[in-house]
């Protein structure tokens, strides 16, 4: 009887112990909490007042069963009252805004990330469009400099007044072609680029026209040289006339000599005025 008392005690006192540990062991609230450390402190106990003060309980089955039944519907009690219907409906209102607060964080990232997105390629579009610009200009400023160097070099090689001109109605006329395919309109911008064949043209037009006066005052004296005049009076006279049919008609015309307008001009006589 004895022997059975003492296993009957460590029975019990190891029941506690469990259904303590267990309890203890769920980390769910309060209630569990309280229920597994009364169950672990009386199973201790019971141990410690066995072996130690060598006190002898007397145990039914019966009662054993009854008392762990107890502390499994107080678990269960706990359970309802740890996870009420209030507080599972909070719990589930936290998990929804939980995860709608990570699915608008993931639509911030995202959009965000779609708008550096767009913002680097509207950089690198217009990065492009800003090297294709100036490809162009540069090539188009070749296409207008090839113009301008044919004209000067037209214009060094032009041989009279007549072919400068030319030459420069035909450069005038290429380089307005081509600035307007390329939407250059203003007189301002297009007179950038005659002015840089300009200074050529003007040259040459000043060297021409100077060769023109020397040789018209050339035929002149050389005119001069064989155009024969009239004068009165025996050669006296201060005037001379280019033909007798514009002297006075009182003139005595066998008193009118007959010289060059060179002879006339070195005696001191000038032209008539009739």
């Amino acid at each position: 009887m004895k022997k059975e008392n003492l296993t009957t005690e460590v029975k019990v006192a190891i029941s506690f112990l469990v259904l303590g540990l267990f309890y203890l062991s769920t980390k769910i609230g309060f209630a569990y909490f309280l229920i597994g450390s009364m169950g672990f402190w009386v199973g201790i106990g019971l141990l410690i007042a066995r072996y130690k003060f060598k006190k002898q309980f007397s145990f039914k089955i019966k009662n054993v069963f009854i008392a762990a039944l107890f502390l499994i519907i107080v678990g269960i009690l706990g359970i309802g009252t740890e996870n009420s219907p209030n507080d599972t409906t909070q719990i589930a209102k936290d998990q929804v805004q939980e995860v709608t607060k990570e699915i608008q964080e993931s639509e911030k990232a995202q959009e965000k990330a779609n708008k550096e997105q767009k913002a680097k390629e509207a950089k690198e579009k217009k990065l492009l469009e800003e090297k294709l610009a100036l490809e162009k200009k540069a090539n188009d400023e070749k296409e207008y400099q090839a113009v301008v160097d044919k004209a000067i070099n037209d214009f060094n090689n032009a041989t009279n007044k007549d072919e400068l001109l030319a030459f420069n109605n035909e450069a005038y006329e290429k380089l307005i072609q081509l600035l307007e395919e390329d939407g250059i309109t203003e007189s301002a911008d297009q007179e950038i680029w005659y002015s840089k064949y300009a200074p050529t043209y003007e040259t040459r037009k000043v060297e021409f026209e100077k060769i023109e006066e020397e040789q018209r005052i050339t035929q002149q004296e050389q005119a001069k040289q064989t155009t024969i005049v009239y004068v009165t009076g025996g050669g006296t006279s201060e005037v001379y006339w280019y033909s007798t049919a514009r002297m006075p008609s009182n003139t005595n015309m066998s008193n009118v000599v007959q010289m060059t307008e060179a002879e006339a001009i070195e005696l001191g006589k000038r032209p008539s005025r009739r």
